[in-house]
C-alpha cells in the first residue's frame, strides 16, 4: 500500500479504501523500509558496490522525495506547540511507545531533579559536536539549555513531550530514517565529488553550510561527526563504530575526555543462555 497510497499517517475517512490495519505505513515494516534495510546489512557485510546501489534507489525515487519529504524548518522552528523534533516525516520505519514521555522524563528532562539525569559534559554539544554549528536545525530543535539543575549545558530534549499527544509522532522511536540512504551513499561512492554530494545534500537539509571536497580522510571525519548528530538517541552509534572498527574519539565522547577502542568486551554480546546447546 505504501507504494500506491503513501504512508496514510491518519485515521481512516469513510472514502477511503484502507481500514486502519493497513494505515501508518511509517509503523509497519513496509517496502521503502526494507530497501533501505537491505542496503544497511549490505554495508554492514563490506558490500559496498550493492549497498550504493540500493541507497541510491531511494535517494532516486520520487515516490520517496513524495511520500517522506525533508523536514520543514518553518514547522520544526517556529512551532513551540507541536515541533516535529523526531523530523518523523523522513522516517522510514520506527516504533510507537506510549510511554515516549515518561522516558524522557526520567532520563533527559532539563527541569528533573534526578541524579541519574543524562547530560553532556560542559561544552561538548557546541563546540565538540556542532563545532559551533549552531544554526544546525538538530541543535536547534534536539537540544535545550537548563537553569532549573545548576548549569546552562544543553540537554537533549529530541522525545519531550508536545501538547498534541494525538499527532502521528508524539510517541514515535525512528528506526530507519531516509537521512541513512545519503550517508551510505556518500560512504560508498567511490567517486570523492558525488560522495560529498550526497553528504552535502543532508547538511543543506539541516541548516548548514555545504562543505569543499577535500579528502576521503576529511569525508569520513565528517561522516562520523554527521552519525553522531543525526542519530542521538536513535542506537545507531554503537553499531556504526562496530562497523568501521574504529576508536570512538575522546572529541566526540560526550560523557568525559577518554576515548574508548572496540574491544571484543565492548563490541560482541554473548550468545543468549537459551541459544546455547550444552551436551
Amino acid at each position: 500500500p505504501i507504494v500506491t497510497d503513501g504512508v496514510m499517517n491518519t485515521p481512516r475517512t469513510e472514502t477511503e479504501k484502507y481500514e486502519d490495519i493497513y494505515r501508518y505505513r511509517q509503523l509497519r515494516f513496509n517496502y521503502y523500509s526494507t530497501l533501505l534495510l537491505k542496503a544497511r546489512v549490505l554495508h554492514y557485510s563490506g558490500n559496498r558496490q550493492d549497498a550504493l546501489l540500493t541507497a541510491k534507489l531511494l535517494i532516486g525515487d520520487p515516490n520517496v522525495a513524495k511520500y517522506f519529504p525533508f523536514v520543514d524548518p518553518s514547522k520544526l522552528l517556529g512551532n513551540s506547540s507541536t515541533p516535529d523534533r523526531t523530523f518523523s516525516s523522513e522516517m522510514l520505519f520506527g516504533i510507537y511507545n506510549q510511554n515516549r514521555g515518561l522516558i524522557f522524563r526520567n532520563n533527559f528532562s532539563p527541569e528533573g531533579t534526578t541524579n541519574n539525569l543524562l547530560q553532556p559534559r560542559a561544552n561538548f554539544v557546541v563546540s565538540n559536536l556542532f563545532n559551533n554549528e549552531t544554526q544546525d536545525y538538530r541543535y536547534q530543535s534536539q537540544w535545550a539549555s537548563s537553569n532549573a539543575i545548576g548549569n546552562t549545558n544543553p540537554m537533549f530534549v529530541k522525545y519531550m513531550d508536545i501538547a498534541d499527544k494525538e499527532i502521528f509522532y508524539a510517541n514515535v522511536f525512528p528506526l530507519i530514517r531516509l537521512s541513512e540512504a545519503y550517508y551510505i551513499a556518500a560512504e560508498c561512492e567511490t567517486d570523492l565529488s558525488e560522495a560529498y554530494n550526497h553528504l552535502n545534500i543532508m547538511r543543506e537539509r539541516r541548516g548548514v553550510p555545504q562543505l569543499p571536497v577535500t579528502s576521503s580522510a576529511d569525508l569520513h571525519s565528517k561522516l562520523n561527526n554527521e552519525y553522531n548528530r543525526e542519530f542521538a538517541g536513535e542506537g545507531q552509534l554503537f553499531f556504526y563504530y562496530k562497523r568501521r572498527n574504529i576508536t570512538m574519539p575522546n572529541t566526540q565522547n560526550g560523557y568525559n575526555t577518554s576515548s574508548y577502542g572496540l574491544t571484543d568486551a565492548r563490541g560482541v554480546f554473548p550468545l543468549p543462555k537459551n541459544e546455547i546447546s550444552v551436551r
